[in-house]
């Protein structure tokens, strides 16, 4: 099977390296200068592109001529092309269609009523999934990429050829699904933080973050602080504060110690993921 991808940066590649990683044989095209991403984190683009055949060419000298020759070929295109610019560069589902009638032709767009740009931070924003500072990890890109491998391959497989269109935007709903349902059904969202069951709490040395949802889970937390009167008041706001102060005088050693008994791990720095982290390894781990 024959992965056409004409994408650069983030989600477009990721998303053919789990194709590749499934069996396709990836032909990726990128601009004359290359992938952007080449130049701001080497690391990143030799894992998600390494193994790929890449093709670099002008699109907008050469028209899209040679890529409508390789989609001969494929049973799959996939693509962060804006629409609209596809069909500048002659290479839209309607010119590639013309060369290959049995062809999966997946379009990630950033929102799914208007050809505009976006990027992670716009859809995570719109989704509701921070209140003021941006969110660190790229969640909307790297769902979007998963879903978008999903997409094809069982498109693919079930030879449903055609034009398919995933909007970021969509997935950075299904990412905050649960926050927008609870609210829809006028329940309490958990995840805002403002309940001391679920939060982030300073401790001697750093901080934690615990989530004792069921109610065994938070008895044995408010037991293990000291505070064992705290048990009825797993959604109180106010005895967040209370929580805090308990925790705040404890070591964090002691409190993660708890990690066999109660939902707690500790807050780590980027500094300290990306020193302890074998970026190898862990795309061996989830196979790719």
């Amino acid at each position: 099977m024959l992965l056409l991808e004409i994408s650069t940066l983030f989600p477009g590649p990721l998303a053919g390296r789990v194709l590749q990683s499934a069996g396709f044989r990836v032909v990726k095209v990128e601009p004359p200068s290359g992938d952007p991403l080449s130049a701001y984190s080497p690391t990143l683009y030799s894992l998600l592109n390494e193994g790929k055949e890449i093709v670099k060419v002008d699109l907008r000298a050469e028209g899209g001529g040679l890529v409508r020759e390789l989609a001969k070929e494929a049973d799959a295109v996939l693509t962060t092309l804006r629409p609209s610019t596809a069909a500048k560069l002659g290479v839209s589902y309607e010119h590639l269609r013309e060369v290959k009638r049995e062809l999966v032709y997946l379009s990630i767009v950033g929102y799914g009523d208007r050809d505009w740009p976006a990027h992670d931070l716009n859809l995570a924003g719109l989704a509701a999934h921070f209140v003021q500072s941006p969110p660190l990890a790229l969640s909307v890109d790297v769902a979007t990429a998963l879903y978008a491998a999903y997409l094809v391959a069982t498109r693919v497989w079930k030879r449903e050829w055609g034009y398919v269109e995933l909007a970021m935007e969509d997935v950075a709903y299904l990412l905050n699904l649960l926050a927008i349902a609870a609210q829809k059904d006028g329940r309490p969202v958990f995840t805002t933080g403002v309940y001391p069951l679920y939060r982030v709490y300073t401790c001697k040395g750093g901080a934690v973050t615990v989530a004792a949802l069921e109610e065994k889970f938070w008895r044995r937390f408010v037991e293990a602080i000291g505070r064992p009167d705290l048990a009825d008041r797993a959604y109180d706001p106010a005895a967040a504060a209370e929580v805090e102060k308990a925790v705040g005088d404890m070591d964090c050693g002691e409190l993660l110690a708890l990690g066999a008994e109660v939902p707690i791990a500790p807050v780590r720095g980027l500094g300290q993921v990306a020193d302890a982290l074998d970026l190898r390894r862990l795309f061996e781990r989830l196979k790719l």
